[in-house]
């Protein structure tokens, strides 16, 4: 059960089905990171993320890194 599941569950016991801010989407971190003047770098497993982070190296400016998890936290090592 996803955390927004279980906000959609509470809004309906508690305020009679009447839901607030419970239909979430991420934003697009790329973008987000250009319209900061960020470098950005997306992985999609735990294992890419150490080889992202050893090609990013020491960054001289701010760069976002993207874990995209869309099993949610259960397949972390």
């Amino acid at each position: 059960m996803t955390l927004e599941d279980r906000v959609q569950r509470y809004q309906k016991t508690q305020f009679g089905g009447r839901y607030f801010a419970t239909a979430l989407q991420n934003p697009d971190f790329g973008q987000l990171a250009g319209a900061y003047g960020a470098d950005y770098t997306r992985v999609d497993s735990s294992g890419a993320l150490g080889a992202a982070l050893r090609d990013i190296g020491k960054p001289s400016r701010l760069h976002l890194v993207e874990i995209a998890m869309p099993d949610g936290f259960a397949n972390l090592p």
